[in-house]
């Protein structure tokens, strides 16, 4: 099964979009072709190309962004570091990761 075609036919839908107005929304602003058979094609192939996703994504109303994965940090204080698999966000707190610590302890 196609994983990029459902994930983007997925967005255009929970935008509220047809594919002809996403086709004609790319046609205007990034010069598209305005046919649907030509996007839809692209999908279908999975020959969409990244700065595609990237102008699609645009008249979507959405951006794209690159987050970290799960990455392993060593977290403690003073001598005693621990070693914590946690989540990287740019917005979490030193409370929510203090939390994140104690959870796992407490297993």
């Amino acid at each position: 099964m196609n994983n990029t075609k459902n994930e983007i036919k997925a967005q255009i839908i929970r935008a509220g979009f047809t594919m002809q107005e996403v086709c004609d929304r790319l046609h205007d602003d990034y010069g598209w072709s305005d046919s649907v058979s030509n996007l839809s094609n692209k999908l279908q192939r999975d020959s969409i190309r990244f700065r595609e996703v990237v102008e699609l994504a645009d008249v979507l109303g959405y951006d794209i962004k690159w987050v970290p994965k799960e990455t392993i940090r060593f977290l403690g204080r003073g001598g005693a570091a621990e070693r914590t698999r946690v989540r990287v966000y740019a917005d979490a707190s030193d409370t929510e990761l203090a939390t994140t610590r104690q959870k796992r302890r407490d297993r």
